[in-house]
């Protein structure tokens, strides 16, 4: 795990093979003031020579002077392309600057939005501007974070272990020798947080029964219950009472702003949870599961669930964990999907799972970066500077 956090260190730090020196940064830094001053005759003519050096030697200029490379191509967009629209419209110098500008601008806003978790449209809309305008400092403590909330949760780890990273919602399976597997989430939503702690994921349940909390019940359910009277019925829930005994949904007084009930929903392909659960028995009642929606994966925004994991490979998952047991295969857990009924399958050893919180991280030799949904670092941040 230490070569992990190297490399999120390493990657951290921006650099930049230039073509050209301090000095003659500076000189071109200057000179981008100078086209901003109408004074056209020197970038005209430069432009005219070789529109896509000129582009790539702006950018190095104010990646030199402000550290920011991505800023620099958005600078010269407007600077040149919008502020100086007045330059020959059928000027083929101009033609091939804006031809460059498209090409290397929009390349790397979608690469840059990739690793924010925005949507890869080349497009700087209103969030993808927002981080942006994030400063290197803003970034660096980002990674001090992960570093720290690291360090609370991945002691003394020399075997498997699973590890939820809350806010990049995404999920990962570390093996031992390093190998990894990785499959995206669906974390808790700003209201309604996952929490972050380490526990031992001790079995699975297959074809699993929903038993609704009573938070959920009382918030989403009640309401869709008095306005659909077969609500219910449709969704396969059952009504029982207090001491466990189920009860006619027409004997309950829904009207009421806490009828004494609990709603369970029966295992099938509409169940919340999907057709498999894995279960680490906490006080916070959270576990990694199947969902009924595998649309919601194609958000780049998934902080949307109740609290719980939802986990858009959870068969794969199934299957890596119960590897090492010669009794177990594909066919098995089919034929237990098949069978409708409730299956527990103990591991052979439990398994660590660490449900973390990074708002950077280092995926496939890139950083990648997320806004504090949950409001978090700054806390966190103010305290490690008063230490």
């Amino acid at each position: 795990m230490k070569s992990l956090f190297i490399s999120i260190l390493l990657l951290a730090v921006p650099s930049f093979a230039l073509a050209i020196d301090k000095e003659e940064a500076l000189y071109y830094a200057d000179w981008i003031d100078t086209i901003q001053d109408n004074n056209l005759t020197l970038s005209k003519a430069f432009i005219n020579e070789n529109p896509s050096k000129a582009l790539l030697y702006i950018s190095q200029a104010i990646v030199n002077t402000e550290n920011n490379f991505l800023k620099a191509k958005c600078y010269i967009q407007k600077g040149i392309i919008y502020n100086y629209s007045y330059l020959n419209k059928s000027d083929s110098a101009l033609q091939n600057l804006i031809a460059a500008r498209d090409i290397y601008l929009e390349n790397d806003i979608r690469t840059f939005q990739a690793r924010h978790g925005l949507e890869a449209d080349g497009v700087i809309g209103k969030r993808s501007f927002q981080a942006l305008n994030r400063t290197a400092e803003h970034r660096v403590d980002q990674l001090k974070l992960s570093l720290e909330r690291g360090r609370w949760l991945m002691r003394d780890l020399n075997e498997d272990f699973i590890l939820v990273n809350i806010a990049g919602a995404r999920a990962y399976l570390v093996r031992a020798d390093g190998t990894l597997w990785t499959t995206r989430s669906i974390t808790g939503s700003q209201y309604r947080k996952t929490p972050v702690f380490r526990d031992k994921i001790k079995y699975m349940e297959f074809n699993p029964t929903w038993t609704v909390p009573r938070s959920i019940f009382l918030k989403d359910k009640l309401a869709k219950i008095r306005q659909d009277p077969v609500y219910l019925e449709r969704n396969n829930y059952v009504v029982k009472q207090s001491n466990g005994d189920l009860i006619s949904p027409k004997l309950v007084n829904w009207s009421s702003p806490n009828p004494n009930v609990t709603l369970m929903q029966k295992p099938g392909p509409n169940n919340a949870l999907g057709l498999v659960k894995f279960m680490f028995p906490n006080q916070y009642a959270v576990y990694l599961h199947d969902t009924n929606d595998k649309s919601l994966f194609n958000r780049n925004q998934r902080n949307l669930s109740s609290g719980c994991v939802r986990l858009e490979y959870p068969f794969e998952l199934a299957m890596l964990l119960m590897e090492d047991d010669p009794d177990w295969s594909f066919k098995r857990m089919q034929a237990i999907l098949d069978s409708k009924k409730t299956t527990r399958i103990n591991l052979l050893k439990p398994i660590p799972v660490l449900l973390t919180y990074w708002t950077s991280w280092v995926e496939e030799n890139q950083v990648h970066f997320r806004e504090d949904i949950y409001d978090r670092d700054t806390v966190i941040l103010n305290a490690l500077k008063n230490k």
